[in-house]
């Protein structure tokens, strides 16, 4: 948002890459983050270790739980892999935003279809939109990380790492409940499998997931607001609204409807 001043600057990073998750890559296509003012307030998550790396680094870190991505049935990618791809579609710079749009079935072999669309309204407003189809019902699990603890406002998330804050929803079709849950413990421990004279004390990180109810379709609307930056966000019917400045993006939550995006009236 300001990258000539990196002390008020907002930066969304997102992963999509054609060469899969071998070698020091991780399974972490569509992962994303966000820094403000020089802290990461959604980011990857994990240690890597001594030498080569860990059983910590290798079985949570290089893994999809730890990163910003969703799981299907508790799974993620697979690791090590060629074939487990991402692709950016396109990527827009309209100077008071910026979009682009992701393609991440080749990532998910248990899904038939998976795209992630990311928009990001200067100076601090960031929408991730989730459209994913599945030949069977499967249970979605949205994932976020963060690096100090967040705070829990009914089904708001704030998160703050002075002097930048961050708060956000997840929302899914309203006609669903997310069931949400988060840890401050790792599922692979840092210091698994190390001699005692290695184990090493880090600093906690904080792991949240939204798990929605099986079904075959689902899409995810994450409405997240960086600093002193707000927006409104309204419903109608299975319609997302969310308005900011001379913007109003609208996102059909319902996966059996219309999932295209609307900008101000025209289909993105």
């Amino acid at each position: 948002s300001k990258i000539e001043d990196p002390k008020q600057d907002t930066a969304v990073l997102v992963r999509a890459s054609k060469f899969g998750t071998q070698s020091h890559q991780h399974a972490d296509q569509g992962n994303f983050a966000i820094i403000s003012c020089g802290k990461g307030l959604i980011s990857p998550s994990g240690y890597w270790g001594r030498g080569g790396g860990t059983i910590h680094s290798l079985e949570w870190t290089r893994q999809t739980r730890a990163h910003n991505c969703i799981l299907v049935n508790g799974e993620g990618q697979i690791a090590k892999s060629i074939f487990t791809r991402g692709r950016i579609d396109y990527l827009k710079e309209e100077g008071d935003y910026a979009h682009t749009k992701l393609y991440l079935d080749e990532a998910y072999p248990q899904l038939i279809s998976y795209t992630r669309e990311i928009f990001f309204f200067r100076p601090g407003l960031i929408l991730v939109y989730d459209d994913m189809k599945s030949s069977e019902e499967v249970a979605i699990s949205w994932l976020a990380h963060t690096l100090s603890g967040p705070k829990v406002d009914g089904e708001r998330i704030n998160v703050v790492r002075e002097p930048a804050e961050l708060s956000f929803n997840v929302f899914t079709d309203p006609a669903e409940q997310l069931d949400f849950e988060w840890t401050d413990q790792f599922a692979v421990d840092v210091n698994e499998g190390e001699p005692e004279a290695y184990h090493r004390i880090h600093p906690n990180q904080f792991h949240l997931r939204w798990t929605a109810p099986q079904r075959a379709a689902r899409r995810f609307l994450a409405v997240i607001t960086v600093n002193e930056t707000t927006a409104d966000v309204c419903w109608e019917g299975s319609n997302c609204k969310v308005g900011f400045k001379e913007f109003e993006t609208a996102f059909n939550l319902d996966p059996d409807g219309n999932g295209k995006v609307v900008l101000n009236g025209k289909q993105i």
